[in-house]
């Protein structure tokens, strides 16, 4: 369960906030109204998330709060506030908010505030693990990987760096320097801009080393370039140059933690698939030169055609695929072509989206849910409504019908005294009052039927008082029941019983 701690220097407001949050299904560590107050909650029960109040009536306002907890603690923040400006955002910016909630909120909006927030918690906490995994497979694969800029400072490397050079990293150095200008940053430049890949003979520590170099980009370094470095010195001597091409390309390739394959260009014929695609589709093993569809199916692979530009890259999101056991997964596919020893190709990579399916799912399952819950809300006003005015007639119509029943009965029995008469519409006398009786007593039932009915519409559009209990009976609420359902069941029997013990 999500802990919320809350700072709002107003307690009422507080007190409101914490019990809609519980609702929710959120655990709330403090409803605090000042600094002091708050510092200790974080300290004595660390939230997931403060919900603060930017406008405190304190020395210290909720920005500058924020920023003191920052220093001992990543606690993510959202603000809440009754008015926004540009002078108060940007203030609030070094305390990297997860959102503002303006006052006057309501329940949809701090709900999807907070949602938000915790969506964004769990992404950075997948960030910060992926990064994690990031580097350890970066130390643990046998290729070297350096982080250079464009101007041949290289900012990061692996272990394997360290290895193949032959002395420590020292942060700041140059390529220049540490190849002793057997690499230089012209070369890797050139490298970069014509996206191929050069074999070296390098001197390190007096070591004459076989390197096979490679550059890609490196997003979010600022135009940074990563060098892979593969070291072919103990290989060089004993493979052709045929086979090591082809054990390179393999190692590479295969150590994609991302589903990929390499298919012939036009042609769409099997020519390389990792081990992440393998997995995923599990495949146990693939013919060579089978057919793409056989795989991933023939809509697929048309869909594929149909989003290829003129420079043969495509993408295809939402592919709906099978895997090899029979179970439904969801991919995005994106490839380009590229030439590997003359021949052109198509290179694949593939992404699992299985999971944001399934939220993306659930996500409008949620809302169609909200959506019936308010329909019934206001179903059941219009039902109280309804039943107040069709109750006011009501009582009229059973008052009067039971005093037309009593002057019905003293006429009758006057005109029976007083007229001989002994026929009254084809009828007798006898034959006409029971028939005035049973029209009169028809409407008093039917009054008190509609009385009955609108009770029972009334109890049930009645509002519940959240944590009040009453005594039932459990007879009447199976009465209610079966009167308000009483015509649905009069289409499906004739022959509905019900005893009550």
């Amino acid at each position: 369960m999500k802990k919320i701690l809350i700072v709002e220097d107003e307690i009422i407001i507080g007190l409101d906030i914490a019990t809609k949050l519980a609702k929710m299904g959120y655990a709330v560590t403090g409803t605090v109204t000042n600094p002091d107050e708050a510092l200790e909650c974080v300290e004595q029960d660390t939230p997931d998330l403060i919900l603060m109040d930017i406008n405190l009536k304190s020395d210290m306002d909720g920005i500058d709060l924020a920023l003191k907890i920052r220093e001992s603690y990543s606690i993510p923040v959202l603000y809440l506030t009754s008015y926004s400006d540009q002078h108060m955002i940007e203030r609030s910016m070094p305390t990297e908010p997860y959102g503002y909630v303006i006052k006057p909120y309501t329940d949809g909006s701090l709900t999807a505030a907070l949602k938000t927030c915790f969506s964004r918690i769990e992404l950075e906490e997948k960030i910060v693990s992926q990064k994690n995994v990031l580097n350890n497979i970066m130390n643990s694969i046998t290729d070297a990987l350096v982080v250079v800029k464009r101007d041949g400072t290289i900012t990061n490397v692996n272990s394997r760096f360290e290895e193949i050079v032959g002395v420590p990293f020292t942060s700041g150095k140059t390529i220049d320097e540490i190849f002793d200008g057997y690499l230089t940053v012209e070369t890797v430049n050139s490298l970069y801009a014509e996206n191929t890949k050069k074999l070296f003979s390098i001197y390190t520590n007096d070591e004459k080393k076989h390197l096979l170099i490679s550059t890609s980009d490196m997003e979010g370094e600022g135009g940074s370039i990563i060098l892979t470095i593969t070291d072919l010195t103990e290989m060089y001597s004993m493979k052709s140059a045929l086979f090591e091409a082809e054990k390179r390309f393999t190692k590479i390739f295969r150590k994609k933690m991302i589903p990929a394959m390499l298919v012939t260009a036009p042609d769409m014929l099997v020519f390389e698939i990792n081990e992440a695609f393998n997995s995923l589709y599990k495949l146990e093993e693939t013919t060579p030169d089978a057919p793409l569809e056989s795989i991933i199916g023939e809509d697929a692979v048309e869909l594929i055609r149909e989003s290829m530009d003129d420079e043969g890259s495509f993408r295809v999101d939402l592919l709906k695929q099978i895997d090899k056991e029979g179970k439904e997964f969801f991919t995005n596919y994106r490839g380009k072509k590229v030439e590997f020893e003359g021949v052109d190709y198509y290179l694949i990579d593939v992404y699992d989206v299985t999971d944001q399916v399934r939220i993306s799912k659930m996500e409008k399952e949620l809302q169609q849910k909200l959506i019936h819950a308010n329909k019934m809300t206001s179903l059941g006003t219009l039902v109280s409504g309804v039943a107040h005015e069709i109750n006011n007639p009501n009582n009229f119509i059973m008052f009067n019908s039971s005093l037309l029943m009593e002057f019905w009965q003293d006429m009758f029995d006057h005109v029976k005294k007083c007229c001989k008469v002994t026929e009254i519409g084809g009828m007798s006398v006898d034959e006409f009052s029971d028939d005035v009786h049973n029209l009169i007593s028809g409407i008093v039932n039917g009054s008190e039927r509609i009385k009955n009915i609108v009770f029972d519409l009334k109890g049930f559009a009645k509002t519940e008082r959240g944590g009040q209990f009453e005594k039932i009976a459990p007879a009447d609420v199976l009465n209610t029941a079966v009167r308000i359902l009483e015509h649905q069941m009069s289409k499906a029997t004739e022959n509905f019983v019900m005893n009550i013990s």
